[in-house]
């Protein structure tokens, strides 16, 4: 997990981009350790962004879309996304642009910097992270993401902010994937 972070947060660092790590590698930071391949962001891209995000990864070491893609991506009102593939390991990176959505653009400018390896990177909170693997979940996506959310709030307990998540479930529709959290039992 910590090459992941290395080769796709780091850079984002150091270019001073708007984002926040979620999926399974916030995942392992508010509750349970699982193997991943690929690493979640959510970013805030202006046009500007994208060439300087294309710039900083254009190498033979990654696969890097065609700049008019992540400038198209970046456009977008909602739903934007790419990937962005490390060629020798596999590992990816899959960006979930924030466009106009004030909940993910909120969600990155709460985002809390903690430190891997020396560096600081952004992890986006974990009631933001809860609510995008709900997402996930209504999409057809696999149990790893009720798992997930069961162990953050195992993991956080009451320093898990419940009311707003709560909230954030109810404005989303997601009351079917969190019920469906809340009623499964905790793992062995």
């Amino acid at each position: 997990m910590r090459e992941l972070v290395e080769l796709f947060a780091f850079p984002l660092e150091e270019l001073g981009l708007p984002y926040g790590l979620t999926g399974a590698v916030a995942a392992t930071v508010y509750g349970r350790v699982r193997l991943t391949s690929d690493i979640d962001i959510v970013a805030a891209l202006t046009r500007a962004d994208a060439d300087r995000l294309h710039a900083a990864f254009a190498s033979e070491a990654f696969y890097v879309p065609p700049i008019e893609v992540i400038r198209e991506e970046a456009a977008r009102p909602s739903l934007g996304h790419f990937n962005l593939l490390h060629q020798e390991s596999g590992l990816r990176a899959d960006f979930y642009l924030a466009g106009d959505d004030e909940e993910k653009l909120d969600s990155i400018r709460e985002a809390r910097a903690l430190s891997v390896s020396g560096r600081i990177v952004r992890v986006l909170g974990p009631e933001h992270v809860i609510l995008n693997k709900l997402r996930f979940r209504k999409m057809g996506a696999g149990e790893k993401h009720v798992l997930d959310v069961r162990a953050m709030i195992e993991t956080l307990g009451g320093a898990l902010d419940r009311q707003r998540i709560e909230a954030m479930v109810r404005r989303s529709g997601l009351d079917r994937q969190w019920n469906e959290v809340l009623a499964s039992p905790p793992e062995d």
